[in-house]
């Protein structure tokens, strides 16, 4: 019993250490955080599920704390859509995580509220954003 516990306990410290990664590379930790977290998976040889729901929990981190903001607005939403990508995040997980908890959605919709007096710029790169956070891009 304790082989097949040692490798579910290392398991869990390598998760914590790609999901404290992610949360940095999601900040101000940028594209070098990013690429510390590759690394991470890389050397711990996760299976591919466990470093896909890494990401996208870090992600999801991420739209509920711009869901705390008191004000969303379209700059705050595209750096979210750019986050997809930087994740490496599929359209599925997306379409997915917006049926299971309509965040994304809901930020589109408080970013349009405000966007509503601004000209057809904002209201397409307000599209864009959310083609991107829907999986819809």
């Amino acid at each position: 019993a304790a082989q097949q516990t040692a490798p579910a306990i290392m398991d869990a410290a390598s998760v914590q250490r790609l999901r404290d990664q992610l949360d940095s590379a999601c900040g101000s930790g940028g594209e070098a955080a990013m690429e510390a977290a590759r690394r991470i998976e890389a050397e711990v040889n996760l299976p591919p599920e466990v470093c896909a729901k890494a990401r996208l929990d870090a992600f999801y981190e991420k739209v509920l704390e711009l869901a705390e903001d008191s004000v969303v607005n379209i700059d705050k939403l595209e750096g979210l859509a750019a986050l997809t990508s930087r994740l490496g995040l599929t359209a599925w997980q997306l379409r997915e995580l917006q049926s299971e908890t309509g965040a994304c959605e809901a930020l589109v919709q408080r970013a349009a509220g405000g966007a509503e007096s601004e000209e057809a710029d904002a209201r397409a790169r307000l599209e864009k954003a959310r083609a991107a956070l829907l999986g819809e891009a």
